[in-house]
């Protein structure tokens, strides 16, 4: 293992104590945040739609990403139109105002990680492992808690990944 400087090293343990305080308040995940739109996992993945049609980059980039609202307005010209959901969605995009979508997921900044979504769909972990089924969920909300490094340790060691430091923290 790579050796690290004591000021890199007490940051990581700092870092660690900080994630296992937050990640110790809990075992509940939250509520799922709040968003512009009521948006519906379930109806699009019962539609047919697979994650990565809205995260293209979840394949193959460090963030999953979503697709341009222009995508969203395209599809439901044509699609449950009069839905008081697509009636917002397309004011939104008539105004040019963005939809600011809420992280639903979110790695605390203090844990120092570099989750990259394409080196895990590589290794052909499915969506699911980290984020739940989705596609059951009417609104996205977190189903692990990514501040526990634990679970991530058990899951690289279930898949015989690297658990050096510095494969997620760099």
């Amino acid at each position: 293992m790579t050796r690290l400087p004591a000021t890199r090293l007490a940051q990581f343990v700092l870092a660690g104590a900080a994630i296992a305080a937050i990640g110790a308040c809990s075992d509940e995940p939250p509520p799922a945040p709040p968003q512009p739109l009521a948006y519906s996992h379930k109806a699009h993945i019962d539609a047919g739609l697979e994650c990565s049609r809205c995260h293209r980059g979840a394949e193959r980039a460090k963030e999953a990403g979503l697709s341009e609202m222009r995508a969203c307005v395209t599809c439901h010209r044509r699609r449950i139109p009069d839905h008081p959901e697509i009636i917002k969605l397309k004011e939104f995009f008539e105004i040019g105002e963005p939809l600011l979508w809420r992280k639903v997921n979110v790695m605390p900044v203090e844990a120092m990680v570099h989750f990259d979504h394409g080196s895990h769909a590589r290794a052909e972990i499915e969506c699911e492992t980290c984020h739940g089924d989705v596609g059951q969920m009417t609104l996205a909300r977190r189903v692990i808690n990514t501040a526990d490094m634990g679970w991530c340790i058990d899951c690289h060691k279930e898949r015989e990944a690297s658990i050096d430091c510095l494969t997620c923290h760099h």
